[in-house]
């Protein structure tokens, strides 16, 4: 049977569970690795990257939303009319973000740029190649014996759908990450423990953190205008041009060593696959970094993954730049810092009338114990969530 695949929605709604489309529904015959390998590699290792940032920027909205307009249109251009019409009829995805981002990888694994470019009609039979990729993403797993071996294997067959696909707004990660470092870091200064981010960052990168912040949001701007980047045929609208930050006044060497952190070529990426050798679900290299420098361009993986480098890259910069023996202390640090943001929230929430907002409660006969993190009592139930 299909694995259901989890696909994100509105940020504020519950996720939508589809399925999508693989080789084996088309042509009733298991996908091999060692063939998928084989049709992969007959493609450029730089095309099939920056293929594979364009269509997931196709596929994606600023929401989180699956847009399955411009499904219906790939399907349309990489397969015969009759198997895209069938596709389409499904319901079913033939793209989506897991795919995508597995497929690059691969080809950073495989792939050479040797090979030939894709070509009309239907893009070289790429979309094949696509289509066999989602059948390789599923690992079937032994039944379980008990009812909870069982729930616990379809757990693990779930989360790493969940975790490639279950993509949040992004401009929901970049304003959290926004307020805790600049509201809630600086009041802990002078307290135990205490770890000066801003400066740690800076000393690690060459960029102060404000920099760092405001050009990651100044590549997010090339693709404000979605939907009239999604009419374009130039390449070129579907990257961050080297030139982008040209006409600001940071520095040129900050700019440099900005795309220096959070970019990399087809060789260093490559490298970084050989030696990391990632599993089929591990998107830990494009995460590190979440553009690829191509041809004077920085063409996005996946735009959720840079949104993400504003939002816990200057954690992990600085995780990488500590001394190991300062790293726990650090994670405890970074603990109050997310603690207190957590307790803001809340209290953004509370009227202090019909409910109320008890943060960090201690017993009353044991002053020195906490009771748990936070207690919310709502009216007119006086029902208490913690």
């Amino acid at each position: 049977m299909q694995a259901i695949r989890l696909l994100g929605t509105m940020p504020y709604m519950p996720p939508e569970l589809l399925t999508y489309i693989v080789a084996k529904d088309l042509t009733g015959k298991d996908t091999n690795r060692d063939e998928f390998i084989e049709r992969l590699n007959k493609f450029p290792r730089s095309m099939v990257i920056r293929l594979c940032g364009v269509l997931n920027l196709l596929l994606s909205k600023w929401t989180g939303d699956y847009d399955f307009e411009s499904h219906a249109k790939l399907a349309r251009s990489f397969f015969p009319l009759p198997m895209a019409e069938r596709i389409i009829k499904s319901g079913r995805l033939a793209f989506h973000r897991h795919q995508l981002l597995y497929v690059a990888q691969e080809a950073l694994r495989h792939c050479d740029e040797s090979g030939r470019d894709v070509a009309a009609p239907y893009w070289g039979g790429f979309g094949d190649v696509l289509l066999m990729a989602s059948e390789l993403l599923y690992t079937p797993l032994p039944k379980g014996v008990t009812t909870s071996e069982e729930w616990a294997r379809k757990i693990c067959l779930l989360l790493p759908d969940m975790e490639a696909n279950g993509v949040q707004s992004y401009l929901l990660k970049i304003v959290r990450s926004y307020v805790m470092t600049s509201q809630f870091i600086e009041p802990l200064r002078g307290k135990p423990n205490f770890f000066d981010l801003a400066a740690l960052f800076e000393e690690a990168t060459g960029v102060p953190l404000e920099v760092y912040q405001a050009l990651i949001f100044g590549a997010m701007t090339r693709f404000i205008k979605l939907d009239d980047i999604k009419k374009s045929n130039d390449l070129a609208s579907f990257a961050v041009p080297a030139t982008w930050f040209r006409s600001t006044t940071v520095p040129q060497p900050q700019i440099e060593r900005f795309f220096e952190y959070v970019s990399a070529n087809a060789d260093s990426l490559a490298a970084a696959v050989t030696e990391k050798q990632p599993v089929a679900n591990d998107f830990t290299i494009f995460r590190n970094k979440p553009l690829f420098a191509d041809v004077g361009y920085f063409f996005p993986l996946d735009v959720a993954i840079l949104a993400e480098k504003f939002d816990s890259g200057p954690f992990w910069r600085v995780h990488e730049h500590l001394a190991p023996e300062q790293r726990g202390r650090f994670h405890s640090f970074w603990g109050n810092v997310f603690e207190d943001y957590v307790n803001w929230l809340f209290r953004q929430c509370v009227d202090g009338k019909h409910n109320q907002f008890y943060p960090n409660p201690k017993y009353a006969a044991r002053p020195t114990e906490q009771v748990l993190s936070l207690i919310h009592i709502s009216e007119p139930t006086r029902q208490a969530e913690i």
